[in-house]
């Protein structure tokens, strides 16, 4: 009989140490989940949408990390191959850590432009159009007006470096010539647009990129 309560005791400790234990495991969380959010990004951004998208992305992924550790004991940094619960959740919490890494190279990237002078319309501008800052400046030269045949400008004189950097042989004059118009036909039709001889805004972006 004695014996038989030491083993209920002893099972009893066992229990309530394993339940301890599943206790501290449970509020010692493996890892600090929590993102850091960058101190070089543009808190200003001309997308109010997408500096939101960040800080709640950068909210959620600490958010679902404690909610997986706290309720199905998964550490997403972590995960054990043999539990498809455990990759689906390291699975979702690497796309939102990518989705943050987007976001704030978007961000960084406005801050940095911002310090060379770049405003938001600029800045806008450049990621529609998917150009460099350098281009942005011809596009600025350039104004959006079409540059034909009889012109002269500093804005010609840009066209014609653009030619001669894709292999057309004219002089860079700043003088719209018969050359000028001729380079311009030739490279439309490689680029399968319609040779006017003009140089639109549609030309001049497939030339600058």
């Amino acid at each position: 009989m004695k014996r038989i309560i030491i083993l209920l005791v002893f099972i009893s400790l066992v229990i309530i140490a394993f339940s301890q234990y599943l206790k501290y495991k449970k509020f010692n969380i493996p890892n600090d989940y929590d993102y850091k959010v960058a101190e070089d990004i543009d808190t200003n951004y001309h997308d109010v949408s997408l500096l939101s998208d960040y800080y709640t992305a950068a909210y959620q992924v600490g958010s679902l990390a404690r909610e997986m550790w706290f309720n199905h004991g998964i550490d997403v940094k972590l995960a054990d191959k043999s539990d498809p619960q455990s990759i689906n959740a390291t699975l979702a919490y690497n796309q939102l850590l990518a989705k943050i890494k987007f976001l704030e190279g978007k961000l960084r990237e406005s801050k940095r432009l911002k310090g060379l002078g770049y405003n938001n319309l600029d800045i806008k501008y450049i990621e529609e159009n998917g150009i460099s800052e350098k281009n942005f400046l011809l596009y600025q030269l350039f104004g959006g007006k079409p540059l034909r045949n009889g012109e002269k400008s500093e804005a010609v004189w840009e066209l014609q470096s653009l030619l001669v950097k894709a292999g057309y042989d004219i002089p860079i004059d700043g003088f719209f010539s018969d050359k000028t118009e001729a380079a311009v036909k030739e490279f439309q039709k490689s680029q399968k647009i319609y040779p006017s001889g003009i140089a639109d805004t549609k030309t001049l972006k497939l030339l600058i990129k």
